[in-house]
């Protein structure tokens, strides 16, 4: 219901057809009511989508999710009829007592949940962060990508796929969706749990078979991400659509690419290469990714038409066998994608964490200076992308040498 996406978000049509009495939402991990102000047919104050009493309840048990209903029944037809209606949001806080027999019975559970999640897997001496994952390369798709090549290639060894490319899409999935804080930083002993920072989701493994076409629609798509600059104004320009959610920007390991911001959506992808080689139709590739792309997740053009393997392998489980096996990671990024350098007249925003200031100069990236921090706590950067487009440089060929 953030959008009248009919895909996205069904409820707002649902509503709309009789019969239907009451909705109780998920997915999103939005609140209604409360969340949704303006929008026609939605009453946050009585939690009705037209009409119809609706809980979205958040995420992580954050909330407590009350319909209620005025009921009568008709003797005659020996049926109930739903009068009136309701919705409300309560939330579970520190202030809600804990019901000892359900303490009793989930008791043992949640600890043995605890201790799994907590086993180690590895250590990484990298900072695992996505503060500047929507502007730049970074460590959290770099080792999703890792992964999921490395489990790609034993997958269709002798396989009739065996002689194809293999590439590998991945979104930084926590990346400010959710306040300033929402964002991964993992580094030291790597644990089950810390898969969770990395992958929130449990998607499966998809794999689609594509050319070279069909993957630059793909990252066309994904530059949807940016928003289009206008070099000669002086006013502030964010480089990023915020609108636009984390987890489509997906960032493809194994090719070279450039966008160019300047431009508008479907023309932003300036370059694209195999192994220096222009990416073109008679060029083909393994991508892997997850079910939710593979499925038509995010409209993202050709993958779901051309998926050649649908597996009920978790992705995250991918990730952590790879761990497993390297024992000590470093997923440097490998800068195989940027932003064209652009001087624009005035500055360049871009929003996350003050965190991210730390990690900006415990690794002397240069291009990227915090400037405050807001009212809502986020960390407000300038970014200069010519230099930045400088230090990524030097660090590729770092990575090479």
């Amino acid at each position: 219901i953030t959008s009248y996406d009919a895909q996205e978000n069904a409820a707002y049509y649902l509503a709309q057809i009789e019969g239907i009495d009451a909705m109780i939402l998920g997915h999103q991990h939005s609140h209604f009511p409360g969340d949704f102000a303006d929008i026609e047919g939605i009453d946050n104050d009585k939690g009705l989508i037209f009409g119809v009493p609706t809980v979205l309840p958040g995420s992580w048990g954050s909330h407590l999710g009350v319909i209620s209903l005025d009921l009568a029944y008709d003797w005659n037809t020996g049926e109930w009829e739903v009068l009136d209606g309701s919705a409300a949001l309560v939330p579970v806080d520190a202030d809600v007592e804990t019901h000892p027999l359900l303490a009793e019975l989930v008791g043992p559970k949640h600890e043995a949940t605890i201790e799994y999640v907590r086993t180690p897997i590895g250590w990484t001496d990298t900072e695992i962060t996505s503060y500047f994952s929507r502007i730049m390369d970074n460590p959290v798709t770099q080792i999703i990508n890792e992964a999921q090549i490395w489990w790609a290639e034993r997958e269709f060894a002798g396989s009739e796929y065996e002689w194809l490319p293999i590439l590998s899409a991945a979104a930084p999935f926590i990346a400010g969706r959710q306040g300033p804080s929402y964002f991964t930083h993992v580094q030291g002993d790597i644990s089950i749990g810390s898969i969770t920072d990395i992958y929130i989701y449990p998607n499966t493994v998809y794999v689609a078979k594509l050319n070279g076409e069909q993957i630059k629609d793909w990252l066309e798509a994904a530059a949807s991400n940016f928003n289009q600059i206008d070099p000669s104004s002086a006013e502030p320009q964010h480089i990023v659509n915020y609108d636009f959610r984390e987890y489509n920007f997906d960032v493809i390991e194994g090719i070279e690419y450039v966008y160019d911001i300047t431009k508008p959506v479907g023309q932003r992808l300036v370059s694209a290469v195999f192994e220096g080689n222009p990416l073109d139709a008679s060029m083909e590739f393994i991508v892997v990714t997850n079910n939710y792309r593979g499925s038509g997740g995010g409209n993202f053009p050709h993958v779901a038409d051309n998926v050649i393997l649908a597996t009920t392998e978790i992705n995250r489980e991918a990730i952590i066998k790879y761990i497993q096996y390297i024992g000590e990671v470093d997923p440097a990024p490998t800068n195989n994608w940027k932003i064209l350098p652009v001087e624009t007249a005035g500055p360049l925003l871009y929003r996350s964490s003050p965190d991210g200031q730390g990690y900006v100069e415990r690794n002397a990236i240069r291009g990227i200076e915090l400037l405050e921090v807001d009212e809502a706590g986020w960390g407000v950067y300038e970014v200069d992308l010519v230099e930045l487009s400088e230090y990524l440089e030097e660090a590729a060929l770092q990575e090479v040498n």
